[in-house]
This record gives C-alpha cells, sequence and structure tokens, in this order.
C-alpha cells in the first residue's frame, strides 16, 4: 500500500477554512508541490497589505507560492512543468480553467461544506443556518467547469446545534474537511474509491452574503433573526440602530436566544424585558444576550445596560 507522502499536489486556497486543510497536508507529508492562492490584499486597521492565511503559511513553511492576478495562459505555463497527481482547491475564490482541470494525473478535488448537491456555491455554512437546516457536512467532489456539480467522492454530515454559529460550523467543518481530503486523496491514489453523481434536481444554491441582508428587520419572526445573528457571526455581522435621545448608534447583534415558551412570556417577564434586554417580534420574542456597539467591545447585555444609565431607548 502506498504512502501518503508519494502523492504530489497542487493546492489552490485563500481562507482559513482553507488553511486547515493546507497545513494537514503538510503535517502529514504530502508532496505539495505548489500553492496558489489570491493576491495580497488590504486588511485590518490602516488597510495594510497582508497575505491570505494560505498564503502566509506558504511562505513560513518555504512552500512555493503563486498569487496570480488571472488564470490565465501564463499562470498555466508556470503551473504545467510541475508533475502532480491532484490539485486541491478549498475556498480559493475564482473558478478553475478547463486546462488547469486537466493536469493532475488524477482529479482536481474540492473541499465543500455542505452535504451536496444543496447548497453549492459562496456561503453554505452561512445559507443553512439561514434556512434553519438541522444538519450541514463536507462533501469532497471531482471539480469540473459547472460550479460545484462535480461526482462525489465522500462526505460527512454533522448536526447543527442550536447554538452554532458560522463561526463555530467553520472549525467544525473545516477539521472534517482536513481529515476527509487526506483520506480521499489515498484512496484515489490507491483506486479504492467510488464517485456519486449529483441530483441536478435537488441542487439548491449558497450565493453570497449581501450588505443588505445584514440588517435586522424586527418585524421578522424572532427565529428568523436569531437565524441572521448566528449566521453572520463573526462576520459581517447582523447589525441594527441603537436610538436613545438624539443620537443613533449601529450596534452588531452577536448572540440572541429566541423566548417562545409561554412562562417565558408572563406579565412578569415582560415588565422586565428592558432589565433583561428582551425585544417583541414579530413572532415570539428575542433576549439579547451579547452586542457589539460600534467601534468597541463585546458586551454582555446587562454590562450593556449599566452603560446606558436607565436611558430610553429602542433599536430600529
Amino acid at each position: 500500500m502506498s504512502k501518503i507522502e508519494n502523492i504530489s499536489i497542487g493546492f489552490f486556497g485563500t481562507s482559513i477554512f482553507a488553511l486547515k486543510a493546507l497545513s494537514k497536508l503538510y503535517e502529514n507529508q504530502v508532496n505539495i508541490k505548489f500553492v496558489v492562492s489570491q493576491t495580497p490584499k488590504p486588511s485590518g486597521r490602516g488597510n495594510r497589505i497582508s497575505d491570505s492565511p494560505v498564503g502566509d503559511f506558504a511562505k513560513k513553511k518555504n512552500l512555493s507560492l503563486l498569487c496570480p492576478n488571472k488564470l490565465d495562459e501564463e499562470f498555466y505555463n508556470q503551473i504545467s512543468s510541475y508533475n502532480i497527481d491532484f490539485i486541491v482547491v478549498v475556498a480559493y475564490g475564482k473558478l478553475l480553467t478547463r486546462k488547469i482541470l486537466r493536469l493532475p494525473k488524477f482529479f482536481c478535488l474540492n473541499i465543500h461544506a455542505s452535504i451536496l448537491p444543496k447548497w453549492r456555491g459562496a456561503a453554505p455554512i452561512q445559507r443553512a443556518i439561514l434556512n434553519s437546516d438541522k444538519k450541514t457536512g463536507v462533501s469532497i467532489m471531482i471539480l469540473e467547469e459547472n460550479l460545484d456539480s462535480g461526482p462525489v467522492i465522500m462526505n460527512k454530515a454533522i448536526c447543527i446545534e442550536k447554538n452554532d454559529n458560522a463561526g463555530t460550523l467553520h472549525e467544525k467543518l473545516s477539521v472534517i474537511g482536513s481529515e476527509l481530503i487526506l483520506k480521499a486523496l489515498e484512496d484515489i491514489f490507491n483506486n479504492k474509491y467510488s464517485t456519486k453523481k449529483q441530483k441536478e434536481s435537488e441542487a439548491t444554491y449558497a450565493e453570497k452574503i449581501l450588505k443588505s441582508e445584514t440588517k435586522i428587520d424586527w418585524s421578522e419572526n424572532a427565529q428568523i433573526i436569531n437565524n441572521k445573528v448566528r449566521a453572520f457571526y463573526p462576520w459581517p455581522g447582523a447589525w441594527t440602530y441603537l436610538h436613545k435621545k438624539n443620537k443613533k448608534i449601529r450596534i452588531k447583534i452577536v448572540e440572541t436566544e429566541v423566548i417562545n415558551s409561554p412562562e417565558a412570556l408572563s406579565k412578569e417577564n415582560l415588565r422586565a424585558a428592558e432589565k433583561n434586554l428582551i425585544v417583541k417580534c414579530n413572532e415570539s420574542y428575542l433576549k439579547i444576550k451579547k452586542l457589539q456597539p460600534e467601534g468597541k467591545k463585546i458586551l454582555n447585555y446587562s454590562d450593556f445596560l449599566n452603560g446606558l444609565s436607565n436611558q430610553n431607548f429602542f433599536f430600529k
């Protein structure tokens, strides 16, 4: 049986999700011939030009790093001289060309954070939470020219817990993905694999998150708002305006809890709504547990209320 270090790959990835897979491959001594990542971009305070998480890792480990502006003929010529068994693509941010897809001896493989064909596209984790899905997972698929449509090699599902947000699911799924890709590479290399064609009739698409989606509409149901808070944490954040006196302050809502039991909606509890930061929604109530005024640190609800010194306020 062949060893994993006999497998040579090219790696395309940009984000922290991709970094988890790259570091796992590196730790297990897979022969990483080259790494491709998005070009360095301004980030943080001062908009300092910074490498992507994947690019930074590649530099620190002295891996051959390429950051092309375009996946054009010039770029193809750069990587075509490498003799590789696979290309692994994880949250890279660009579609690979037909010529690049045909470059490896075996396949171009992708780690996708959903159980395909559900939630193809850019934001599968966020869309699963927004949709109140009970389960999500990771799929390892063979890349084709069409978006996330290729045959699936393997997948693994997990339950979405009621307190999960995009950040916690991102971490869980990145770990699963990094483990599955190792197994997929080895199984394919040893011809011990099968593929499953995706059913187009069951495909759904996880569109990119729009800024307009992130503002909270308090006339919506409490569960919808709670899903939005979870789906958009830690980035880009679900937000609202706090109105007090003549001021309007932008506030990120970080953690909430739906209150819909008859006991929780008793008159006594409703009278204590301000003290507990409970907001009436279209259906049920939402308890705000953590929030973040613009430019400040995250506060729990009691510290936030103490800072207001009994001033009248409302969210809108």
